[in-house]
């Protein structure tokens, strides 16, 4: 009987087998796949692309990035061309005096130092003069560790009596610009005129500077104009 058992279990378990052969066979033959969410049979390529690694969105996000930073530089440079390429700083005070008075305060370099705004910054500034001490010619060579003040040079390079005095700035690599100072007689007063004209050429960052520039330079007008009419006036 236990021989019986067995053929019989062995019977059954061949036949298990046999059907899970079958089975495994019909699905393999019937071509059945996993599906997508979306209904969409498994497709091993759709697999892989799925599966890229992270870096490859990495490497896009990079992309895209320097690709933003072109567009903006490009904009940049567009747009600084269309900005003005010659800036000027224009401030005037009243001086109760007239203009003989004043023109010897501009139309030398040594005299300016009395009133400058920009010694004041830096009490150490290396000044060296050269040439005449008054009139075309005159010279004046600057240094300072200040960044506010510099280096560079000034000469005058026009000057009409008790009327006008040009003078040509060199600030080496931070380029150059021309001065001037208008004095006209108003009665018993002066009216001192200060001002300031820069090229700035085919530079886009000095372009964009040129928008600053009135603000910059112009309190320091200001204030040296202030410190002018103190000086004449003996206040």
């Amino acid at each position: 009987m236990a021989s019986g058992c067995l053929q019989t279990v062995g019977k059954s378990r061949q036949g298990h087998e046999s059907t899970l052969r079958r089975l495994v066979i019909g699905f393999l033959a019937a071509g059945i796949q996993a599906r997508f969410p979306d209904g969409s049979r498994a497709d091993p390529r759709r697999v892989r692309k799925l599966r890229k690694p992270a870096k490859d969105a990495d490497v896009k996000l990079l992309k895209a990035t320097l690709l933003g930073i072109c567009v903006l530089a490009l904009v940049f440079v567009a747009v600084a061309y269309l900005l003005p390429a010659e800036v000027s700083v224009v401030r005037s005070v009243k001086i109760p005096a007239p203009p003989e008075k004043v023109f010897p305060y501009v139309n030398s370099l040594q005299k300016t130092d009395e009133w400058s705004p920009w010694l004041a910054l830096d009490p150490d500034t290396e000044l060296n003069f050269s040439g005449p001490e008054e009139g075309v010619g005159n010279r004046l060579e600057w240094s300072s560790e200040n960044e506010s003040v510099g280096r560079g040079t000034q000469e005058i390079t026009l000057s009409v009596p008790n009327e006008r005095v040009e003078t040509a700035l060199d600030f080496g690599s931070m380029g150059t610009a021309k001065a001037y100072f208008d004095l006209d007689a108003d009665g018993a007063e002066t009216r001192v005129t200060w001002g300031l004209v820069s090229e700035l050429g085919y530079n886009p960052v000095a372009r964009w500077m040129g928008l600053m520039l009135d603000t910059w330079v112009g309190a320091d007008y200001e204030r040296g104009l202030g410190n002018l009419k103190a000086v004449v006036t003996g206040q």
